[in-house]
């Protein structure tokens, strides 16, 4: 075991005692639908459809919600996440799947409760601000911003909003080659 391995298995293991349910998500504190975290990604181009991977295999998130603006990736999408979920014998995403073309749509879904923004990195600032300001637990990929006032008001937007927040990088984030 590696001194980095140690770590991360310390910080995953400590996480549920520290923070109480409440913290991630209503969902995991029973007060959401199914009692897991509602998701809703962003973006559905090649590295997205990647992530979503990983976070099918949650069993506390279920992905509600994909939207892009390019129709063929909308859809490959969608299947990919019904596949997902087929492979893994859960059955709980395809049939209600939401197929949304506008990602405002998306973020006024009260139902959401959290989003994974992979689009082209000069989205990423905008999609934070108005997903923090929507009230939604936010991961984005790398990089977040293009410049530092754009990174200055995605934090305050965070902040304010009182959400969870994490930019993607998978050196940083990976265990066990899951996110």
């Amino acid at each position: 075991l590696t001194r980095r391995g140690f770590l991360r298995a310390g910080a995953l293991t400590a996480a549920p005692l520290i923070l109480p349910a409440g913290f991630w998500s209503n969902s995991l504190a029973g007060n959401g639908p199914n009692s897991r975290i509602q998701l809703g990604a962003i973006g559905m181009g090649r590295r997205l459809t990647g992530i979503v991977g990983s976070f099918s295999d949650f069993k506390d998130v279920q992905i509600v919600a994909v939207n892009d603006c390019v129709d063929a990736r909308l859809k490959y999408g969608a299947q990919r996440i019904a596949d997902l979920y087929r492979q893994r014998q859960r059955q709980r995403a395809a049939p209600g799947l939401k197929q949304i073309t506008d990602f405002r749509e998306l973020l006024a879904d009260k139902s959401i409760d959290a989003v994974v923004i992979g689009t082209p990195d000069h989205w990423h600032a905008i999609m934070a601000i108005r997903a923090a300001r929507a009230g939604k637990h936010i991961y984005c990929e790398k990089p977040l911003t293009r410049t530092i006032g754009e990174g200055r008001a995605v934090v305050n937007a965070a902040r304010k909003a009182k959400i969870t927040f994490q930019t993607g990088s998978q050196q940083r984030t990976e265990y066990g080659g899951k996110f």
